[in-house]
């Protein structure tokens, strides 16, 4: 039963393993948007074309003053993709923080914790648990296993 329990909301190996790559996208992509929001963008002047509220039918062209509309754009499209990005990575380590709380062993827990949240190494987990490397991995691979 606890078996089932823990491969409902099943994950890879893999997205396991891109939590601390995600973690660190999720941060960069961060301080990419925060930096774009506040980067100036040349100005140039424009013509538009519109109706005054008195005389609807009569058009008027006046010169405005706009970002330049290509660094407009691509700073739009750069905020979005990386928006995207950053939407996609929390998502995926929702999913293994997910995973990771519905498994009742505390142990195995903690492995699964040591080993893919605080991104240690096996060796290490092994030592912080009190098991052997071999140990460890066996535990991972019975976990993940299809």
């Amino acid at each position: 039963m606890q078996k089932n329990r823990e491969r409902n909301g099943k994950v890879t190996r893999k997205e396991l393993e891109a939590y601390k790559v995600n973690e660190r996208l999720i941060e960069r992509n961060m301080k990419k948007i925060e930096d774009e929001k506040y980067k100036d963008i040349p100005t140039v002047y424009g013509k538009v074309r519109s109706s005054m509220n008195e005389h609807p039918y009569i058009e008027t062209h006046m010169a405005v003053q706009m970002e330049e509309p290509v660094e407009s754009d691509r700073r739009i499209r750069n905020l979005e993709k990386w928006e995207q990005e950053v939407s996609k990575a929390k998502s995926d380590n929702t999913k293994v923080e997910e995973f990771i709380d519905n498994i009742d062993n505390v142990t195995i827990k903690e492995i699964f914790v040591l080993r893919y949240i605080e991104g240690k190494k096996v060796s290490e987990v092994a030592k912080d648990v009190g098991y052997t490397h071999g140990r460890v991995s066996q535990i991972i691979s019975k976990l993940l296993k299809d």
